[in-house]
């Protein structure tokens, strides 16, 4: 009951460490393109699924690095059909946020700003980062990756706070808490959303019981 739109703009242009991409850009893609012409600051986006339009939204982090970082501007258009440019300190960042996620804004193109490496240099991080996922087991079976912002200001990992509770290996249908990592949510074959959701609200409901803490879902709930 609504309008997708699906930005697929393939815009992919350097200059010296500039460069400028469509937000249907796929993120792993793009940290790729941008090792062979031996920039580097992307790296952590290697293995990430989904589109730079959504990492600039969610302001993806992983191994201690973020879209903050890197980005230096963004144009996006508002429901209005106005097109706006905004500058990285319009951005508003903070973890796993942003402005888009608060401001009706349809990103369109991002600008970063990377720097020139050792192409060497930057594929082994690369290849080191994609290795730490598998082994963490994020490629075993479908997920939304890891499911509940982790609470720094707790000071205990989400996954964690679940682990500790014994709900690692807990099914509801296909769905399961994940017996590697407690953060991820597997659909382990046929997994309906219902089934998601309601993992999703036991653990909130076992956290809070035991930590007086309520658990941000980081995924997007529509």
């Amino acid at each position: 009951k609504g309008l997708v739109i699906y930005v697929n703009s393939l815009l992919l242009k350097i200059d010296g460490e500039k460069v400028i991409v469509g937000s249907g850009v796929d993120s792993a893609l793009f940290s790729i393109y941008v090792a062979e012409s031996g920039l580097s600051g992307a790296e952590f986006l290697y293995g990430l699924p989904g589109k730079l339009g959504g990492a600039l939204y969610m302001n993806a982090k992983a191994f201690g690095e973020s879209v903050a970082d890197i980005i230096s501007g963004a144009y996006v258009v508002d429901y209005a059909g106005n097109e706006i440019f905004l500058k990285k300190d319009d951005m508003e960042f903070a973890y796993k946020d942003s402005i888009f996620q608060h401001k009706k804004y349809i990103i369109l193109k991002l600008i970063f700003k990377l720097h020139h490496g050792d192409k060497e240099v930057i594929y082994k991080r690369m290849r080191e980062n994609i290795a730490s996922r598998r082994e963490k087991g994020h490629y075993d079976y479908p997920s939304c990756g890891s499911f509940f912002k982790n609470p720094y200001d707790f000071g205990v990992p989400a996954g964690k706070m679940i682990e500790e509770l014994g709900l690692k290996g807990m099914r509801k249908g296909d769905a399961e808490i994940f017996s590697k990592h407690a953060n991820f949510i597997l659909n382990k074959g046929n997994a309906t959303a219902e089934d998601i959701l309601f993992l999703m609200k036991h653990v909130q409901y076992e956290v809070k019981k035991a930590y007086n803490y309520n658990l941000e879902p980081e995924v997007r709930i529509w």
